[in-house]
């Protein structure tokens, strides 16, 4: 029978010399077997890594795997990535012989297969799924957050065109509430996750600051589906004057992804008799997608206005053709 033992312990960069002798039931000795030499490396490899695959050496995208140790206890799981290949790399792995097990779902039934004894630090565990389905695909693409050629309009803030390339945008699908692939999104503002089995999924972007709502799919088989993403062009959540009683100043405050951005915040007394319009062009925009417009409490003839609660309009518009508007509260103590 196949027998493991793991040497711990051992300094780095030596080289050690192993014989194996054994004993029987009657504490009768062998004699001492063949020399084996072994090298220590620097440091663990703290990881089993492999592929999944069809027979045809497809990789599959999102097939859930785990490594169990021998109390049946899961030490660390992952997914198969969206390269093409199915890779998978299970993490921060311990010392020890692990069975791994890799699950997929199908007609919305799990099925599962697995691999024993597998050691920590260990690479090319592959498994080979006898599925006979076509692989499908869903891609998309995200609006931009850059402007295009244009340059700044008197009255309106434009992104300037190096401010964002989808550096921090991503595509994350879900599986049974399981989060089973991310994609980033490329300059163009293009992704795709291929190699998916057929079936139901949940998707999502996020586009540096905001996620979508969740979007279902059901993927047939073979099949290129594009999934088009919609982004709340002006969050309400994200609307808001601070200070809030204002004294002296006070700022608004806006995020919006729209591209070749125009804005304009337009502050009312009770009354609806207009005080005061700030422009783009007096606007600040300390990080991507996040926009500052302060207001000195001043009316449009420079003079200080009175204490009492005023109202605010956000308004903008993309170059897409996409517009928002918010209307809140402002309460002025002087």
């Amino acid at each position: 029978r196949l027998e493991r033992y793991t040497a711990g312990g051992l300094i780095s960069g030596g080289t050690y010399y192993v014989r194996v002798f054994a004993r029987d039931d009657a504490d009768n000795w062998s004699s001492l077997s063949n020399g084996a030499t072994a090298y220590a490396t620097n440091a663990p490899f703290t990881k089993i890594v492999g592929q999944v695959m069809k027979v045809s050496s497809e990789g599959i995208t999102g097939v859930y795997v785990e490594a169990y140790n021998a109390s049946n206890i899961v030490v660390s799981s992952t997914h198969s990535v969206a390269d093409g290949s199915g890779t998978y790399t299970l993490d921060n792995v311990p010392l020890g012989d692990y069975t791994v097990r890799v699950s997929w779902v199908l007609d919305e039934i799990t099925s599962s297969v697995w691999l024993d004894g597998i050691p920590m630090g260990t690479t090319g565990v592959d498994f080979f799924l006898e599925i006979n389905y076509t692989l499908s695909e869903l891609t998309g693409t995200l609006g931009t957050l850059s402007a295009s050629g244009a340059g700044h309009a008197a009255s309106a803030f434009m992104l300037t065109a190096g401010q964002a390339k989808f550096k921090s945008s991503e595509v994350e699908l879900f599986q049974q509430n399981k989060k089973i692939a991310a994609v980033g999104v490329d300059p163009t503002g293009r992704w795709r996750i291929r190699n998916l089995l057929p079936g139901r999924y949940a998707v999502r972007a996020f586009n540096g600051f905001e996620y979508t709502k969740l979007q279902e799919v059901v993927l047939l088989e073979g099949e290129i589906k594009d999934v088009a993403f919609v982004f709340d062009p002006l969050p309400e959540a994200d609307v808001f004057a601070f200070p809030n009683p204002a004294k002296n100043t006070t700022t608004f405050r806006f995020k919006t992804a729209l591209p070749g951005l125009e804005a304009q915040v337009r502050v009312f007394d009770i009354a609806g008799t207009l005080v005061r319009e700030i422009e783009g062009s007096a606007m600040t925009s300390p990080q991507n997608g996040l926009y500052h417009a302060v207001w000195d409490l001043k009316n449009m003839d420079g003079e200080g206005v009175a204490s009492g609660v005023y109202l605010f309009i956000v308004k903008v518009k993309g170059s897409n053709g996409q517009s928002g508007k918010v209307i809140k509260k402002l309460a002025i103590v002087k």
